[in-house]
Formats: structure tokens, C-alpha cells, sequence
């Protein structure tokens, strides 16, 4: 399109209707190799059509790839049947709903309520982004990291003292070592943080995924740690699963994740769980102890029917899965079936990751975010960004700690 175009010209082509969307909708007939300039609020893209969009249908603003809900509207419309090039036409032939529940899932759904014991912050921090909520047991310490703001939260439960130490690199996700340090993933590679002190080094071995990001770390019972990563603002299947193993160093487990936002073990720790953001789906896989093999992936739960994102999971002692949704107010809960039996309402917006802590483990810690890109409505929230507590009424287990130097 001609940059001497007016605005008011441009936006009788094409209209994309919210910042978030995967789609614009054509308001005229367009022709393959047409070039559409669209904006919505600080949203602004080009695209070139490849191939003819009819007037009123929807038009792809990236790459989308199979499976992926998208949005339009900012709301999510259905998921997509096969991978999309950016630019081309989005509808019945490559587009099909995802709101459909079952009569379980629409059940557990409309009984959601709060914890009956009121959910309450932790410490004072005020996190931009909120991750990587864990528990030391040993020390009674809830420790989170703070995505935007890079720093790590140590908060004593009891006590109510904070500590909150500068990382030098964007952090993205966090697991415990066997003594205690907190090893924080982050842009620029693995970083050993004292949570008492904030002494940091730098653990020699690991190298940041680049171009990918993490999202995601977690330990398996033998010490090995995972890694979920992905291609920020991609919505095609690039995302990936790692496995960091002391002395073997990184392996590459799986590909073609859609945007893969959180993993969990089963009580027994011979089944890994999942989450893929992107299709709104938590995969289940067998798991060898003994060597970290994964088994073919099968679909747990299917969430596309749900609103919000796929954030964090944790499993209780019941071997329930509990899956935060940010974006959606909520915790949703698992039977091992992958049936919903429980949705948890939370007082903000954006949930995004969970996990139990306290004496007994009883005690659910959800981190949050307060994202200044968010409307007005949801910055307004007076707990966003604060990390919450809340009785879940079943314990987890204490966190598996990391075996590396």
C-alpha cells in the first residue's frame, strides 16, 4: 500500500478490532499481494495478502500454525486446522470452534467460587510479572522471580521479611538447587542466586535457548531439570521441550510446541504433564525415571473451551492437576482423568503460575502480573501483581530440587 495513503482510506480495507487479535477482517474484496497497513491502539502491522480475501472474512495478521486458538475481538474464536501463512484467509476451511464444554467442565465452571478461607497476599512486593512461585520448606521462604521488573522475591512466611535482589538478564523461570540457591533461567544463560544474600554466579554449562525463551523449569524426582521455551509473539508450532542433565548437558525432547507454558510430574513421578498455551491443550506423557525418556504425548485436558491462557501447573497429593489460567480469574483443577472438578476463583485477571507450600503443604501461592498493556480495568485491580495464598484444602509435595554444580 502507498504510504501517501490517508488513514481514513486505509481503515476502509481492512479492521483490526483489538491489539491481541490473530485476524483483521477485509471490509472490501482484496486481491492475492495486496498490502494492508492496520493498526489498533499502539498495535500497528503490515501485511500483504497471499491470496484473495473476500469482503467480511478474516485475514491472518501472522503465521499461524495447526491447532492454535486465535483471537479476534480479543476473545478467543476457534483453533486452527492447519499451519497459515501470514496473510492468508482464515475461515471455515482452516478454522474451527473450540467452545464446546462438556457437561462436567460447564458445571465446574459455573460452581466456581473463592477459597471459603479468602485468598490473601504475601509479602509487599507488587510484581510486574509474577513466575516460578516455589516454597522452601527448610527455611519457611516463599520465592518468586519478577519477569519484567528482573529481580527476585524472597518473602519469610511467617516473619513477613522481603528481600528482593537485581538479576543482571531478564529471568524467566526458576527451580531450587539441592543447597538452596535458587537457579533462575534468564536471557543471557543460568544464574545461581544465594536467596539469602543475592550473591549471583553465573553456572557454567547452560546456554539460553536463543532464539527461543524459556517459560517454563521444573525438576523431575532424579534431579534432572526441563525446560519448556519458546519464540516470543510467534504463533507458529516452534516451541520446544529441554532436558538439562548434569554432566550430559542439554538435550532436545520434543519440538513443534505451540507457545509450551508450564510442566508438572504426577505423585509418583512416572507421568510428566505438559501445558500448550498456544492450542489451549495439557499433554500427558509416561515418563522413565530412570533415564528421563518421554512415551508419545496423549491430550490430558483440553481447555480451548476456557477463557485465558495456559499459565503454570502443580499436582497435589490427590494426584489432581492444577493448571492456572492468566487471563481468566482463575485456577482450574484436574481429576488424574483430565476431567475439570474444580475452578477457583482468584480476585485479579492475570493468574500465572501456582504452587503449594506451608508446613504441610497445604497452602496454594499463585504469583500475578499487572502488565501496563493491560486496559484500564485490569491495572485497576488492587491485588495484580502481588503474590496470593489461599487454603486449597489438599497438600502438595515440597519441589524437586535440581542435582547440578
Amino acid at each position: 500500500m502507498n504510504a501517501s495513503v490517508p488513514p481514513s482510506v486505509i481503515a476502509l480495507e481492512a479492521a483490526l478490532l483489538h491489539p491481541e487479535d490473530d485476524v483483521a477482517t477485509a471490509l472490501v474484496d482484496l486481491r492475492a499481494g495486496h498490502s494492508l497497513a492496520l493498526a489498533c491502539d499502539a498495535m500497528t502491522c503490515e501485511v500483504v495478502t497471499v491470496e484473495p480475501i473476500p469482503a467480511g472474512h478474516k485475514v491472518s495478521t501472522h503465521a499461524l500454525g495447526a491447532g492454535r486458538r486465535i483471537r479476534k475481538y480479543g476473545e478467543f474464536i476457534g483453533r486452527m486446522t492447519a499451519d497459515t501463512r501470514r496473510g492468508a484467509w482464515v475461515h471455515s476451511h482452516n478454522l474451527v470452534t473450540s467452545a464446546v464444554r462438556t457437561v462436567d467442565d460447564e458445571y465446574a465452571w459455573r460452581a466456581q467460587e473463592a477459597p471459603p478461607g479468602g485468598v490473601h497476599p504475601v509479602g509487599a512486593a507488587r510484581s510486574a510479572f509474577g513466575a516460578s512461585p516455589i516454597y522452601d520448606r527448610e527455611r519457611g521462604t516463599l520465592l518468586w522471580i519478577d519477569t519484567a521488573a528482573a529481580s527476585l522475591v524472597v518473602v519469610d512466611v511467617e516473619r513477613g521479611d522481603e528481600r528482593v535482589w537485581p538479576i543482571a538478564a531478564a529471568p524467566r523461570a526458576m527451580v531450587l538447587a539441592l543447597d538452596g540457591d535458587a537457579l533462575v533461567a534468564t536471557d543471557a544463560g543460568l544464574a545461581r542466586i544465594d536467596p539469602r544474600s543475592g550473591t549471583t554466579m553465573v553456572a557454567a554449562g547452560w546456554e539460553a535457548p536463543s532464539p527461543l525463551r524459556v517459560t517454563d523449569l521444573q525438576c523431575d524426582a532424579r534431579g534432572r531439570v526441563w525446560a519448556t521455551a519458546a519464540n516470543p509473539g510467534s504463533a507458529a508450532a516452534d516451541g520446544k521441550l529441554f532436558m538439562f542433565d548434569a554432566g550430559r548437558g542439554r538435550a532436545t525432547v520434543a519440538s513443534r510446541l505451540l507457545t509450551p507454558s508450564g510442566l508438572a510430574w504426577s505423585v509418583d513421578g512416572t507421568t510428566l504433564y505438559l501445558a500448550e498455551s498456544g492450542r489451549a491443550v495439557v499433554h500427558v506423557y509416561d515418563f522413565d525415571l530412570d533415564n528421563g525418556g518421554l512415551g508419545q504425548p496423549h491430550t490430558f485436558a483440553d481447555l480451548g473451551a476456557m477463557p485465558g491462557d495456559l499459565g503454570g501447573l502443580t499436582v497435589d497429593g490427590d494426584d489432581h492437576l492444577w493448571v492456572a489460567l492468566p487471563g481468566a480469574s482463575c485456577l482450574v483443577r484436574c481429576a488424574p482423568t483430565g476431567r475439570i472438578d474444580r475452578v477457583v476463583r482468584m480476585p485479579v485477571t492475570l493468574s500465572t503460575a501456582c504452587a503449594f507450600g506451608g508446613d504441610h503443604g497445604e497452602r496454594m501461592f499463585v504469583t500475578t502480573a499487572r502488565d501496563g498493556s493491560l486496559d484500564g480495568e485490569r491495572r485497576a485491580e488492587a491485588l495484580a501483581g502481588r503474590t496470593l495464598v489461599f487454603d486449597a484444602g489438599v497438600a502438595g509435595r515440597p519441589p524437586h530440587r535440581a542435582r547440578m554444580p
